[in-house]
């Protein structure tokens, strides 16, 4: 939100809740504290965030613990769609990225629980993605988000790595 004053300020403090610090006990960003708050069995409700700016983790496997590695991929999500609808880049209007696939990508799931994130998997994991083709005009944010896309990538390819392993730590 843009105040009076021309500043920027977050303004969805109202939806914030505690982070449960102990890992032995169900936290407030849990499936499971919430379903017995909202008293359904539909995960898909339980998904703190907007869909599209949501972790590729959280979107592959509902229920797991939100984390703050979990915040971060959103922050780079939110930054990826700005930047692709507002930052000068060599494939502007006509050229196609498939944003739809990206950020809006969901299929249902046994039991009601919906689930998404596999075009956020394959943007990372495939090294044919329509979007390693993009260059921004500007070296530094350019820079910057390349970063952010390889440091994302190797951190999620190592979790879903242990994660096949059995390896529970992050």
């Amino acid at each position: 939100m843009i105040g009076l004053d021309g500043k920027g300020r977050l303004n969805d403090w109202d939806l914030c809740r505690d982070v449960n610090v102990d890992k032995s006990l169900e936290g407030p960003r849990t499936v499971s504290v919430l379903a017995s708050l909202c008293n359904s069995d539909n995960t898909h409700m339980f998904l703190q965030g907007t869909w599209q700016f949501m972790s590729t983790r959280l979107l592959t496997t509902p229920g797991s613990r939100h984390t703050i590695t979990d915040d971060l991929e959103s922050h780079f999500f939110v930054l990826m769609w700005a930047a692709l609808h507002w930052v000068e880049h060599n494939r502007p209007g006509d050229s196609y990225v498939d944003m739809e696939q990206i950020f809006d990508q969901q299929r249902p799931s046994p039991g009601g629980i919906v689930k998404g994130g596999l075009g956020k998997v394959s943007m990372y994991g495939a090294s044919d993605s329509e979007l390693h083709d993009i260059e921004f005009a500007c070296e530094p944010f350019n820079k910057l988000f390349w970063v952010l896309w390889k440091l994302f990538a190797k951190y999620l390819t190592r979790r879903w790595n242990a994660d096949l392993e059995g390896d529970p730590g992050e």
